[in-house]
């Protein structure tokens, strides 16, 4: 069981009022339920890619911070991505490229595996939406590129992704307690 110091820290974190539980038991139990379900406040980055409803040509790229996805008419390497019958339907195959989420060999190329630091989310027939995986700042410098006449980014870098408030409000008391005294 971690000590009182811990899980005061921990409770902290979620925004939980330790000095409610007098039971360390119970506390600890409110905190782990509390650390599953308290994604905390910071944003994740974001960027949209855009289509103007005509469909992909071969050769086509869209570049997310550094890993290519290149549109074919049959996939065959990492990371090609299977250029489908209309734009949406190849917008649906990038989706699936970037989360490994459809059929290898056939949606994406073999060897294909799910991108690094973005997740795609929300997609239509003519918009795909890719997402940092981790929250903060940091994923404002996750860049993003095309050479495809037919899509464009809304800006060459994810943007809107926040630093939270998340772990605020630990004290030093608190840190000495953790680490029994040592400067970390």
């Amino acid at each position: 069981m971690p000590s009182r110091a811990e899980l005061n820290v921990r409770a902290r974190a979620v925004a939980l009022d330790a000095s409610t539980y007098t039971n360390d038991s119970k506390l600890e139990q409110a905190v782990i339920y509390a650390e599953k379900t308290v994604a905390g406040d910071g944003v994740k980055a974001t960027q949209t890619l855009t289509s103007n409803a005509t469909n992909v040509s071969a050769a086509d790229t869209v570049t997310i911070d550094g890993y290519v996805y290149t549109f074919v008419a049959v996939p065959a390497a990492a990371f090609d991505v299977d250029i489908g019958g209309t734009a949406a339907v190849s917008l649906d195959n990038l989706k699936a490229a970037i989360n490994d989420s459809g059929t290898e060999g056939t949606t994406y190329g073999t060897g294909t595996y799910a991108h690094p630091s973005v997740t795609a989310t929300t997609n239509t027939d003519t918009t795909q939406v890719v997402e940092a995986r981790l929250a903060g700042a940091n994923g404002n410098a996750i860049t993003t590129t095309e050479v495809a006449t037919t899509l464009s980014w809304g800006a060459g870098v994810l943007a809107s992704g926040a630093d939270g408030t998340y772990n605020l409000g630990q004290s030093e008391t608190d840190n000495s307690q953790l680490s029994g005294g040592a400067n970390v």
